[in-house]
């Protein structure tokens, strides 16, 4: 107890100090504004025969500096708990955003090598009639890879999906259609940007 304690006011002095160094004029304005409040306390409380206006203003000076810094610290004191929690929580979501991150990746890495499997087993088929059902496993890596794109870039998600015109840089050398020969090129498009854009976000990894 007596250790959160220490450091509670531990942190309250450090934030107490800081705005000294960095925002000094605001830390003055704040000490005027209580020594101009003190000097109207004493100049209306004790008669000019108790305290000339020079004691006055230089008690105003003194201790209206040091009330207002007194109040200071305690404030910061007595939220210091609750900031301390808050930035607390916001390390912890940083944290486990950026595990989030490097999991979707990882994710994105494992249906790249499964897209290069797939679309390697469409080199294998015998029959015109399995180019459906390979297609139709294709959408459905398609339509994961790019939810998972999307949890992490919704706009790259997008551009990823559609491929627009492109110059295949894989050919089907014996296609059993000029369908299947198109589809296998674009299925190896599709994961050639898909490893140009892991990468790509991995880079912009917190």
């Amino acid at each position: 107890m007596n250790e959160k304690f220490g450091r509670f006011f531990r942190y309250a002095f450090y934030h107490w100090k800081k705005p000294i160094i960095e925002d000094w004029k605001k830390v003055g304005l704040w000490s005027l504004l209580a020594s101009a409040l003190s000097f109207v306390i004493l100049l209306f409380w004790v008669g000019e025969h108790e305290m000339t206006i020079e004691v006055k203003v230089f008690i105003a000076l003194i201790g209206g500096t040091a009330i207002a810094q007194i109040i200071r610290y305690l404030w910061i004191a007595i939220n210091s708990p609750f900031t301390i929690i808050k930035e607390q929580d916001g390390i912890i979501y940083a944290y486990e955003k950026t595990q989030d991150r490097e999991s979707m990746l990882l994710r994105l890495r494992e249906l790249r090598k499964i897209g290069v499997e797939l679309r390697n087993k469409g080199k294998t088929l015998l029959h015109q009639r399995s180019i459906d059902s390979w297609w139709i496993e294709f959408a459905d890596w398609k339509k994961e890879t790019s939810d998972t794109i999307s949890l992490l870039d919704k706009e790259r998600a997008e551009k990823w999906k559609t491929l627009d015109n492109y110059t295949p840089k894989l050919i089907l050398q014996k296609p059993l259609t000029p369908d299947h020969g198109a589809k296998y090129a674009m299925f190896s498009e599709w994961i050639d940007r898909l490893d140009k854009l892991t990468d790509d976000l991995k880079l912009k990894l917190p």
